[in-house]
């Protein structure tokens, strides 16, 4: 029993430190001392603010509950001069609810909503858009 504790232990050492309680193990049980690393608190926390709606500045876009890609296409045309939507992602796609994205400028807007999906839009100079998903994921389903 304690052999099959300590490789099951050892084999999860590398990714955490495990704090045991020592009714687990019986007394006279050698155990590997393990050291944990550092908690590292940093000295100048990011400075985050909550935003009223007079405060908001930059861009928003509304989405619904419903499939992505109307949506997106939505976007592109309205706000990215896009004229035509190349789509090469899967239809199945969904946003989950009712939500306000604001960013300081479209880009981000697009960011923000693609990088759940994983997905990226390439804008061409004929005012094209192509939606596929992310090179290193290797494509979708």
């Amino acid at each position: 029993m304690q052999e099959r504790l300590r490789k099951a232990f050892r084999s999860l050492s590398g990714q955490f430190c495990w704090v045991i309680v020592a009714a687990a193990i019986p007394f006279g049980a050698t155990w590997p001392a393990q050291d944990c690393g550092p908690l590292f608190i940093p000295s100048v926390l990011p400075d985050t603010k909550i935003n009223s709606p007079e405060q908001v500045s930059g861009v928003s876009f509304s989405m619904s509950p419903g499939p992505l890609q109307p949506q997106l296409e939505t976007l592109l045309q309205q706000h990215l001069q896009v004229q035509s939507v190349v789509w090469l992602a899967a239809t199945e796609h969904h946003w989950p609810s009712r939500y306000q994205l604001q960013a300081n400028d479209w880009d981000s807007i697009l960011e923000r909503l693609l990088e759940p999906y994983q997905l990226r839009v390439l804008l061409h100079a004929n005012h094209t858009a192509v939606v596929d998903y992310l090179p290193q994921l290797g494509g979708g389903w």
